[in-house]
């Protein structure tokens, strides 16, 4: 009777609708805060799945309410596109699905007017829908936000993690634009405030004598986008040179060269710690080789010197004439073993201090033919057949005559010590491209493919030598090395064990060169 009554006051279905409004409009508002604080939290999929399936509820709510599908029309796909937003294509899918089953049922429930009448639920269908759609815009909107300061708050803590990294790091980098300006930098090699120097070349954050280096490494970046490193060495005339290593590497924007990062190492620690540590192994080497040498030269020298001793012993006790010849020539012998020696250490020690040499041209095959005939009574006593094959239209070498004798000495005194008897010794005189050129072959003992590396170092005998010849200082081929390096030449070998050796005196072409 009240109800009544009241609907039959005048305006108060105008009052009644605004309440319903008001209300619809509070809850909205309340629900939309309480999702997007909820985003705020972290739980954006949680409230998705939940505005998903609201959707989805409400809209079908409405169809039911609202009489059927032809009244909403495409509203129907509203909770499939927000499930492919915020969800992805497999929710979607099964949304889609469902929403297609939903729509048979209900287009078959319309047809058999099965449905209720529209009229009386069309206010709570409108502000229903009215609310949801409010919900989801400002939900998108709050995503999109959350979206964008999460990415820049990202963006800013790496971009502060990296130029705290770039301040406290020893290294100097520099971000240089294509325009070969200054974009960044940590700090500057010559101290100049950081600031004064962004936008200005980028030579102006390196020391002078890196300026060039630096823009060679910048070139070649931008114009290859490749990665290029270069080492370079900074001198200055009261203190030890500094050593850098230069590392640029471009970085591309859709093709095109955006920045060149440069950084600048400072190796010179560990280029001196690479230098004393080659140093000490050389010293170490030395001293090996020379506590060998000791020993060995100690054995070559006490045998010869004993030998003569006992010999002259035996001079004075014999009155036999020829027991007396026989011991000298023994004592003689002796000593030609301790003179060699002897010249082989002085003739090394000369080579280590005096550079000045008598430089003439010469006959180099008439010095063959002078050494060959110093060595005819050891080849001749040990059968071996001397071969030589000399170039008659050989060019003169500029040189100095004894010290090339010198070399040519110890190859054939080598070649007739290491070769059987009976064995060949082949010398042959010719002209390579621009060099002219005398090998030295024999088919005798050869040398180990392991020790080839180390037959020309000082005091070293290979295996094979030690055990067919005892004596020797291992100066001979050493020897031979330092008076090709003085003549601006180069000594060769190629050998095999068991077969022979090759040794080849490379000496320049004057006469190729003056053409």
């Amino acid at each position: 009777m009240r109800g009544w009554v009241l609907s039959r006051l005048p305006g108060w279905p105008s009052l009644i609708g605004g309440l319903q409004r008001a209300a619809f409009s509070l809850i909205s508002s309340l629900l939309s805060m309480a999702l997007i604080v909820l985003v705020q939290r972290g739980y954006v999929r949680s409230v998705s799945w939940f505005l998903v399936i609201a959707l989805w509820l409400m809209t079908t709510m409405s169809f039911i309410l609202g009489g059927g599908i032809r009244t909403g029309g495409y509203s129907i796909f509203l909770p499939v596109v927000l499930a492919i937003f915020l969800l992805g294509r497999g929710v979607g899918l099964a949304v889609t699905s469902a929403t297609i089953i939903m729509g048979l049922v209900l287009t078959m429930a319309e047809v058999s007017s099965r449905l209720p009448s529209p009229r009386l639920f069309a206010p709570l269908t409108y502000w229903i829908s009215q609310s949801l759609v409010i919900i989801l815009i400002a939900l998108i909107i709050e995503l999109a936000s959350s979206s964008t300061r999460w990415a820049l708050n990202r963006a800013k803590t790496a971009e502060a993690s990296w130029r705290t990294l770039a301040q406290n790091t020893p290294d100097y980098i520099i971000e240089v634009q294509p325009d070969q300006t200054i974009r960044f930098l940590n700090r500057t090699m010559n101290d100049w405030p950081t600031d004064s120097v962004i936008g200005q070349p980028a030579q102006m954050a390196v020391l002078p004598a890196l300026e060039p280096a630096l823009l060679e490494v910048l070139c070649e970046t931008a114009e290859t986008h490749m990665r290029t490193i270069k080492a370079v060495e900074s001198r200055a005339a009261t203190a030890e040179p500094l050593h850098f290593q230069i590392t640029a590497v471009p970085i591309l924007r859709d093709g095109q060269l955006d920045v060149i990062s440069i950084t600048i190492r400072d190796v010179t620690s560990q280029i001196t710690a690479q230098a004393q540590r080659i140093q000490l192994e050389l010293e170490t080497e030395k001293n090996t080789m020379l506590q060998t040498f000791i020993s060995e030269m100690s054995h070559d020298f006490k045998s010869p010197l004993s030998s003569i001793v006992l010999n002259a012993d035996m001079i004075v006790r014999y009155a036999d004439p020829a027991r007396r010849e026989e011991k000298a020539s023994n004592i003689k012998e002796q000593a030609l073993r301790l003179n060699s020696a002897i010249q082989n250490l002085l003739t090394m020690a000369k080579l280590d201090h005096v550079t000045d040499f008598d430089m003439q041209p010469f006959d180099l095959n008439e010095l063959v033919r002078d050494k060959v005939r110093e060595f005819d009574p050891l080849i001749t006593e040990k059968g071996q057949d001397c071969q030589m094959h000399l170039d008659a239209a050989l060019p003169h070498v500029c040189g100095d005559r004894d010290q090339v004798g010198n070399a040519l000495a110890n190859l054939i005194e080598n070649a007739t010590r290491y070769t059987p008897a009976q064995g060949t010794i082949t010398i042959r005189t010719y002209v390579d491209t621009e060099r002219i050129c005398v090998d030295v072959a024999d088919n005798g003992i050869g040398i180990p493919p392991d020790e080839m590396d180390r037959i020309f170092d000082r005091y070293f005998r290979s295996a094979n030598a030690r055990s067919a010849e005892k004596t020797g200082t291992g100066l001979g081929l050493a020897i031979v090395k330092r008076i090709m390096e003085t003549h601006h030449g180069a000594v060769q070998v190629r050998s095999t064990p068991r077969e022979g050796s090759t040794f080849t005196l490379r000496f320049p072409n004057r006469d190729a060169e003056s053409t």
